[in-house]
């Protein structure tokens, strides 16, 4: 397994400067390349500073929550046994509990120890990149998207199940899991809808994937559940 780190920052992306009696942090030169493999990977700026050290688990300043302080052990220990990993994760949970938050960490601390390969999709961005290619100005074909998909050593996908279930979405997902599932590629899949039955008038993840897919995802990955607030809403007061 590798875990290489730029011997400048320790990784960390940041350089400590002494200037006579003052210090003072920059950004290190091993950035650039960092920051270039986050942008190749398909992660949002947004999240680039997503990492575990970061990561609240007690949201608002109030009690650290189990669920939250479970999960990133289990995310973060999957990190350090990457590429020697049995299975892929399955992060669910409400809206604003830190699952995207937790998959961006992943990648960062993957690419910042040196690891290529690594690819991050939006679920709903990425059917539309595969809608696109039907259009006859179209400029890629439906297996120029899907290759790097079908293909990453690590695929993150996030928010599965955002998009209403459609015939030609199940398919899509259908071939993306089952090539990766027959190669032996795992995934790391986040998504707001519990599995099970709904509460009250909320679906469930079957009910968004189908039964098939569902079952297909449990074969790959290990659940990890988030039950907690959404932090945005507790940071702001609401």
């Amino acid at each position: 397994m590798s875990d290489k780190k730029c011997p400048k920052c320790g990784g960390t992306g940041w350089q400590v400067v002494v200037d006579g009696e003052y210090s003072f942090v920059r950004p290190c030169s091993c950035t650039v390349s960092l920051d270039e493999n986050r942008i190749q990977s398909g992660l949002p700026k947004r999240y680039h500073l997503c990492s575990f050290e970061n990561f609240e688990v007690n949201p608002g300043g109030g009690r650290k929550n189990p669920t939250l302080m479970a999960a990133r052990t289990i995310i973060r220990d999957f990190t350090l046994k990457f590429p020697a990993v049995s299975s892929g994760l399955l992060i669910s949970g409400p809206a604003g509990t830190g699952k995207t938050h937790l998959s961006a960490a992943v990648l960062n601390a993957l690419i910042n120890r040196g690891e290529h390969g690594i690819l991050f999709r939006d679920f709903r961005e990425l059917l539309q990149d595969i809608r696109s290619t039907y259009s006859p100005d179209s400029k890629m074909n439906e297996f120029g998207v899907l290759a790097p998909v079908l293909n990453a050593r690590l695929l993150i996908i996030d928010d599965l199940g955002a998009e209403r279930p459609t015939e030609w979405a199940d398919s899509q997902f259908s071939y993306i899991l089952n090539y990766r599932y027959n190669r032996l590629l795992p995934v790391i899949i986040t998504t707001n809808y519990p599995d099970g039955g709904g509460l009250g008038e909320e679906e469930s993840l079957t009910e968004r994937v189908g039964v098939r897919m569902r079952s297909r995802l449990f074969e790959m990955c290990r659940e990890v559940r988030i039950e907690a607030g959404d932090y945005r809403k507790i940071n702001t007061g609401q």
